[in-house]
């Protein structure tokens, strides 16, 4: 699933393996800026004075099937893709979050990693693509129009704003 700035990598093999692991973590730390844990669901809340970033990696596994995002001019890690699928099945709706840790913003990089995402989908099964955002991420409501997301009404809240496309086919 690459883009031209980013590529996307599953982070389930760095887990097993001990250094790989704590690379991850070290990596991970900046990028969960509390701007950036602001906006992530309660259950991935990250507090650095406070919690324990191997902790918060085996919770996020436990939800997500989660990709890294790598700016592909550092090697950098800038951020995560995260995939909650519709129930067990792989091939039904999907619903997609991300976030770039601070240093990354404004630079292009969600927008080519969200397109370089749905390029891929394209090539597979037909189904519908679910986001959302605060109402007041204006930066990622943008990047999710670009990528052909639409506003979902009916699934939008005062404070959480939701968007979908159809992918694939």
């Amino acid at each position: 699933m690459p883009g031209r700035k980013t590529s996307l990598a599953r982070w389930a093999p760095l887990l097993s393996e001990p250094e790989a692991r704590a690379a991850l973590g070290q990596a991970l730390v900046p990028l969960l800026a509390a701007e950036v844990t602001a906006r992530l669901p309660a259950d991935l809340a990250f507090d650095p004075a406070r919690d324990d970033i191997n902790a918060w990696i085996d919770r996020a596994d436990r939800v997500a099937q989660i990709h890294t995002i790598t700016r592909e001019d550092t090697r950098a890690l800038a951020g995560l893709l995260l995939l909650f699928y519709d129930g067990d099945e792989p091939d039904g709706d999907l619903m997609i979050g991300y976030f770039l840790g601070p240093a990354h913003w404004g630079q292009g990089l969600a927008s080519d990693m969200l397109a370089g995402l749905v390029a891929d989908l394209d090539q597979g099964p037909v189904r519908r693509l679910h986001a959302g955002t605060d109402a007041d991420n204006h930066a990622s409501q943008r990047v999710l129009a670009k990528a052909g997301f639409t506003r979902d009404v009916a699934d939008s809240t005062p404070g959480r704003t939701a968007f979908s496309r159809l992918c694939g086919g």
